[in-house]
């Protein structure tokens, strides 16, 4: 199950692959950043995206890039603070 929220990028594959977008090296950081936590045994829950999705997207591309973009930034702030 666990290695199914990494395949799954922690809900963020069903959003790229929804608006058929692809960032591999945010995508790969992300991936990296969940097998990080994962190592050391803590769950990385799945990102939800009801906001996101209820939400008007003038450019769905930048805004889902930017969603990532934070995503991983919560994570890295995330590991210094527990690793």
């Amino acid at each position: 199950d666990l290695e199914k929220n990494v395949d799954d990028l922690a809900g963020f594959k069903q959003l790229l692959d929804t608006h058929k977008l692809s960032f591999p090296a945010h995508e790969f950081e992300l991936y990296c950043l969940i097998k990080e936590f994962e190592s050391v045994n803590i769950e990385v829950l799945p990102f939800t995206f009801n906001r996101f999705e209820s939400e008007t997207h003038v450019d769905i591309e930048k805004d889902v890039q930017k969603a990532l973009e934070n995503a991983i930034a919560v994570l890295k702030e995330k590991k210094e603070e527990l690793l």
